[in-house]
């Protein structure tokens, strides 16, 4: 049995660790980008008359569960496209995706962090000692 470390498994190991690490942060990154836009679409500013723009403000500030269940005749009459609702709807649907993707990675990146510390230390004090 010999007391030298594998280097290749362990550049191996390390690079995984680092596919990971790149992985979350892509997903991390392009939920946030599409929590903003959800939030941007949810932000927009209706066109109409006062009347008009007060009563849109009020069907835009519903949850989107409420909002879908707004009939299309009423917010055609305050000037909100029903198609509208549908893009709300795949905004959020897309951002929850991804949160909930990146999420799922986060505690396989802990371990994975983890366990790369451990064996750097193991590494350098294996180096040492010899």
């Amino acid at each position: 049995m010999t007391n030298t470390i594998d280097l290749e498994k362990l550049a191996a190991m390390r690079d995984a660790h680092a596919r990971l690490h790149a992985q979350y942060r892509d997903v991390a990154e392009r939920s946030r980008i599409a929590q903003a836009d959800a939030a941007q679409l949810r932000n927009m500013q209706p066109g109409g008359d006062a009347t008009q723009k007060a009563m849109a403000m009020r069907y835009l500030s519903l949850p989107l569960a409420e909002l879908q269940l707004v009939p299309a005749d009423h917010l055609q009459a305050v000037r909100i496209d029903p198609r509208f609702v549908q893009r709300l709807a795949a905004a959020h649907a897309r951002a929850d995706a991804l949160k909930a993707e990146a999420a799922a990675l986060a505690p396989a990146l802990r371990r994975s962090g983890l366990l790369i510390a451990k064996v750097n230390e193991y590494a350098l004090t294996r180096e040492f000692a010899q």
